[in-house]
């Protein structure tokens, strides 16, 4: 049989309504404030609902008003309407975005089978922070049922996506994916950083000027123009902040064997339409142009405010599905922790998995043991021989445990912990468990090898 052909097709889902309700919804609660705050400035239709003093507006102030606020208005519809359109823009992109949830907004621009879009998001969740996949190719094909040569058309898929060098497997792949292919000597400069990538770090151009025939002064522009990529191109979503406490978004209680769910008073926020601009709406005093803009602005306000309801009601279902499977959790601790994929609660809930993303990114939930983040809940399966599975946070612990009571002076090596683990029916590789050790921050069992007995033992 001949090789399979797999064909993508560009197909436009989504609309810039859907956008921003996805935006409004990824959105933490520490800056939902600030959204209401820049939403209530640029449009004056909408307001707090709470008792305030009646304020008479004249249509006049309102055509005033409208000038101030055009700027910061159009450029959010530009914003929208380019990521809508599938563009891959430079540097605008919302603040509120995560890496791996902009990489997936991108991937529903292309018209996949469920098992080449389920492959595409665990390659995505494969992608670290710094915009490298690190994980395990063949591995990730096998577990979908996919060859590795689909798995590669997919991830080249990927690598198209903004930002320029996403996906890359190592720093001389992710600067090739960000040159311009119609610069002069293209196939030279790839070939150069493909094999020579440290001699151009170490400056040795005479070297490289006689190996490809190319003239110093353009080795040196070579490596002037390679110095201005991006080596880290996730780097721009990753913003390190400073933090202090954590606000929680849902709060689960427990009270005997009875739990309770509840959002964050703080991020209930209750909008209504001012009446005095819609009576204005029927004042045939006022000309139509000027009735257009507040009929315009009405529009706009009842979409925020349907975009903000449905951020209330998507966190309260996600919450009320994770007490449902998550039960053992919330009654046992960390140890209770059950294997939650995204898609199984996005098919449960009828939502589509960036949804599911989306609402949980950057988000927290008080429970009875503690402050956690959404997304701890949700993650990839560890197997059992029993055709049972474990979370890899109950995995990580127990690697922990293994390591905590080992002998010092011959620690464990990740063989000798995979060994442990598959002997209790955990099917696990030696490469997760090197991972699990590495995200623990656990160091190898070199590093960990003390080479003489602890002072307390000497002692004695």
């Amino acid at each position: 049989m001949g090789r399979q052909i797999i064909a993508f097709k560009q197909q436009q889902k989504i609309s810039s309504k859907a956008i921003q309700s996805l935006q409004v919804l990824a959105l933490p609660i520490t800056a939902l404030s600030e959204f209401i705050d820049g939403v209530m400035m640029e449009n004056p239709v909408i307001e707090l609902d709470y008792e305030r003093k009646d304020i008479e507006v004249s249509a006049q102030e309102i055509v005033d008003d409208s000038a101030v606020r055009l700027n910061y208005s159009q450029r959010k519809k530009d914003l929208m309407d380019a990521l809508a359109e599938g563009a891959l823009f430079g540097s605008n992109v919302p603040e509120s975005e995560t890496l791996h949830g902009f990489l997936r907004l991108q991937l529903l621009n292309y018209h996949l089978t469920e098992e080449q879009e389920r492959l595409g998001e665990e390659i995505i969740e494969n992608i670290n922070e710094d915009g490298y996949f690190v994980g395990d190719l063949r591995e990730l094909c096998y577990y979908q049922g996919l060859s590795v040569s689909a798995g590669e058309e997919i991830l080249n898929i990927i690598h198209t996506f903004y930002p320029k060098g996403v996906g890359a497997r190592s720093i001389a792949e992710c600067i090739v994916l960000q040159i311009d292919q119609t610069i002069p000597n293209f196939k030279k400069i790839v070939a150069m950083i493909e094999n020579d990538l440290e001699e151009l770090a170490d400056r040795k151009i005479m070297k490289l000027s006689r190996k490809y025939g190319m003239k110093k002064d353009e080795v040196q522009k070579v490596l002037d123009y390679i110095q201005a990529l991006n080596p880290r191109p996730g780097s721009e979503f990753y913003k390190e902040e400073i933090v202090n406490y954590v606000i929680p978004d849902v709060v689960i209680n427990r009270e005997n064997s009875t739990f309770s769910i509840g959002l964050n008073e703080q991020c209930q926020y209750h909008l209504s339409i001012n009446k005095q601009y819609l009576q204005i709406l029927n004042d045939t005093t006022v000309n139509e142009s000027q009735r257009d803009y507040i009929r315009k602005k009405y529009n706009e306000a009842k979409m925020i405010m349907n975009s903000l309801e449905m951020r209330e009601s998507t966190l309260k279902k996600i919450a009320m599905y994770l007490l449902h499977v998550q039960r053992p959790f919330f009654e046992h601790g960390k140890l209770g922790l059950q294997p939650v994929m995204m898609k199984e609660a996005a098919e449960f809930l009828g939502l589509h998995v960036s949804t599911i993303s989306r609402a949980v990114q950057e988000k927290y939930i008080q429970t009875p043991w503690g402050v956690f983040p959404l997304r701890y809940f949700f993650s990839s399966t560890v197997s059992k021989y029993s055709d049972e599975h474990l979370s890899p946070e109950v995995v990580k612990i127990k690697i922990r445990e293994i390591i905590e009571k080992e002998d010092t002076l011959h620690p464990f090596s990740d063989c000798d912990i995979t060994e442990i683990l598959n002997k209790e029916g955990i099917n696990i590789s030696r490469r997760t468990v090197a991972k699990y050790r590495q995200v623990l921050g656990i160091p190898g069992q070199i590093k960990r090898n003390r080479f003489h007995p602890p002072l307390d033992a000497r002692e004695k």
